[in-house]
């Protein structure tokens, strides 16, 4: 009886939070790669969504970005908020931003950009890695795990709220088409500068590995309650190693209401909270935390 009572109560609390969204404001997180005192005479700031054309020249300043749990972050309000975050570092304008829309059981939602100052022509700026910037390929899932339709929808879900857990820690991060290599670093340390390119560019010096694990010879994916293991791991392209790595495991909630009406939903929930528990330990690089 206790777990049936709890299910209502989560999935009433979620569906009470996307009601009440519009007056719940999200949490901004500012990470400011030289941080600073606030820029005196802040500029008005020009966005520049994910595909878009970008200024020729520029200079990373930092990243901004709005969480929230069934809170809205793909609103006018949030976009100002996150304008005036970047107004504050001295940036003119917002690249790369990009709102995760899709609604699902987790309620969690987010948007996030870079936040630049525009250069003229023939400036330059020292260079600088991109220890902010996380590229996120494709999972790596053994066969026995799943293939086909299964797997392409538990490798979307891990990397969509690996994305999440990045952003709360203050990472900028890009999805990429390419493969995890398997194994992971030593399979990056073996790829030329042509290789480790196609994972976020010469601009992104990390890359997050997310691997589906098994135990005992059994797919834990496929265990009673959906329980998940996930193993992560960050990748220095710069340092030319794993940089931080943890193991995170997760289920999903049980009860006959997510059974009948949401079939994926434990699986879905179990992965939120593996990634929730690896990354748990990942350093956060965020300068700044407001709402």
């Amino acid at each position: 009886m206790k777990t049936r009572f709890s299910i209502i109560t989560a999935t009433a609390a979620v569906a009470l939070l996307s009601f009440t969204s519009g007056c719940v404001s999200p949490t901004i997180k500012t990470t400011r790669l030289n941080p600073g005192p606030d820029a005196s005479q802040p500029k008005a700031v020009a966005v520049h969504k994910k595909g878009e054309a970008v200024p020729s020249n520029y200079e990373v300043l930092g990243a901004v970005t709005a969480l929230g749990v069934g809170v809205k972050t793909d609103n006018k309000s949030t976009l100002k908020k996150l304008q005036a975050e970047a107004a504050a570092m001295g940036a003119d304008a917002l690249i790369g931003y990009y709102t995760d829309r899709e609604k699902d059981v987790s309620g969690l939602n987010w948007a996030s950009a870079l936040a630049v100052r525009t250069l003229p022509n023939g400036q330059t700026v020292p260079a600088r890695k991109g220890d902010y910037m996380v590229a996120v390929p494709h999972t790596l899932l053994d066969k026995d795990v799943a293939t086909g339709g299964r797997a392409e929808k538990l490798d979307k879900t891990a990397r969509k709220f690996a994305q999440f857990y990045l952003a709360q820690k203050g990472y900028y991060s890009i999805l990429v088409e390419e493969p995890m290599p398997d194994p992971f670093e030593s399979g990056f340390q073996e790829m030329d500068s042509g290789g480790l390119v196609k994972y976020g560019g010469s601009e992104t010096d990390l890359v997050l590995g997310v691997q589906f694990v098994e135990k005992k010879g059994v797919t834990v994916i496929l265990v009673s309650g959906h329980g998940v293991t996930l193993e992560t791991a960050l990748y220095s392209k710069s340092q030319k190693k794993v940089i931080w790595h943890n193991t995170g495991t997760g289920a999903g909630a049980a009860g006959w209401i997510i059974d009948m009406t949401m079939p994926n939903a434990k699986r879905m929930l179990a992965i939120q909270a593996a990634l929730q528990k690896a990354f748990e330990t990942l350093p956060d690089i965020s300068t700044k935390t407001t709402k």
